[in-house]
This record gives C-alpha cells, structure tokens and sequence, in this order.
C-alpha cells in the first residue's frame, strides 16, 4: 500500500498506474493541484489560508519540511502544479482512499469526490471533521485509524 500526503499524493497515483501489480492499495491524503485551479499563485493562496487555522505542530512540522526542500522547492513546486494527476487518477486500478481534512481548501471536497470518480477501481472519500491540510499530523489517530480500517479490507 502507498499513502501520498499533499504533493505526494501525486507521486503515489503515478506509482499506482505506473505498477499496477506492485501496488495493492492506495491513500490519497489532502491530493492537491485541483484540476480546476492550476497555479501557484492559487495555490499559494489556498496554503495561506489553510495556514491562518492550523495547529502550532503543523505550522512548525510543515514549516520544516519547505525549508529541507532548500533551493530547489520552487522548482518542486513548479513540477507539482503543472503535473496533471488526474491523468494518473484515471489509470489506477487498487482500491483507493481518498482522506481530507473538513476545512482542507489545498483538497476542495469537489475535487476529491472527482478523484474518486476519476479512479476505475473502487474508490471511497473520507473526512477529517474539523482539520485541514495537515490532518495526518494534527489528528494522526483519527487518520491512522480510517487508513488502518481502509488497509484491513484490501
């Protein structure tokens, strides 16, 4: 089972439809770059917004984890917006789990009920009540659990 979280939510639906036979299961946790707004400047806005109602440990955690991209998290950045998931959304053939926090604006639930229509195989949509992008790090247990439940029934 692959789990993605934000960019590499990406990165696991380009495995799963690249190794199909490789991959048996797949979460897709706060999968960004909604089709419908393709840009940075979007982006950035939805992250600063998700950011004025984050917890102290995500601000801190994600805070760490741009600075570790160093010099090259723009063009990282870059990468992941013009990447089009949707196309790699619609090869995946595993189950998939789609989890978003309540308030995530960076996974609009529009665009993670098209993701879960997009995928052929069984697919299913679960939210975090009242967090945003960073639920697996602000409610890991109410996460862990959904994708515990998720990876018992593959």
């Amino acid at each position: 089972m692959i789990i993605g979280h934000s960019m590499g939510s990406q990165i696991g639906a380009e495995l799963a439809a690249r190794h199909p036979d490789l991959i048996g299961g797949l979460v897709l946790a706060g999968p960004t770059v909604n089709s419908a707004t393709r840009s940075i400047r979007e982006q950035a806005t939805y992250l600063l917004r998700d950011l004025l109602g984050e917890r102290p440990t995500v601000l801190w955690r994600g805070g760490r984890e741009y600075l570790r991209g160093g010099p090259h998290l723009i063009r990282k950045i870059r990468a992941t917006v013009v990447h089009e998931p949707e196309k790699a959304y619609a090869r995946v053939k595993c189950p998939v789990l789609v989890l978003r926090g309540e308030r995530d604006p960076l996974a609009p639930v529009s665009w993670c009920r098209k993701i879960t229509e997009l995928v052929p195989g069984p697919a299913e949509m679960h939210e975090v009540p009242d967090h945003g992008h960073g639920t697996l790090i602000s409610d890991a247990e109410f996460a862990a659990d959904t994708i515990a439940e998720f990876a018992a029934s593959l």
